[in-house]
């Protein structure tokens, strides 16, 4: 088994926990624990950049988990489909914290983990909400 492949599972396991969740709840419940959660996740890199001295990392995550942040609030307030794309775009930043890009601490398993969980629940969302 790759070294990505148990993390990804542990993503899909969550993801599969967010769709009962987003399936049992009224529209607008739904729309706004998803971008409560969006806006969550991306604070988590925020975390993990404050772990160490870089000033640039420190200010690149808090810039872009703000950026997320607006996409969960402009996603609730506006489109379903806002909020997919922000899943989307968050896959993507898991990416860009591979080793040979950005070089942000934290646990070897929470990119895959993360990236897995983000474009399933994109998917989710698209399902859930039809569009």
């Amino acid at each position: 088994m790759s070294w990505w492949m148990k993390p990804a599972l542990a993503g899909a396991a969550l993801a599969l926990f967010t769709a009962g969740a987003v399936f049992a709840l009224p529209d607008g419940s739904a729309l706004a624990f998803l971008a409560i959660l969006l806006a969550v996740i991306a604070g988590v890199y925020i975390g993990i950049g404050l772990m160490v001295s870089d000033r640039f990392l420190v200010t690149l995550e808090t810039v872009v988990g703000v950026f997320f942040g607006f996409l969960a609030l402009t996603g609730l307030l506006l489109s379903p489909a806002i909020l997919a794309l922000g899943y989307f775009l968050h896959g993507l930043w898991d990416l860009a914290h591979h080793p040979r890009y950005l070089r942000s601490p934290g646990p070897w398993w929470y990119k895959p983990l993360c990236l897995t969980y983000d474009w399933l629940v994109a998917a989710l969302i698209i399902i859930r909400f039809q569009f």
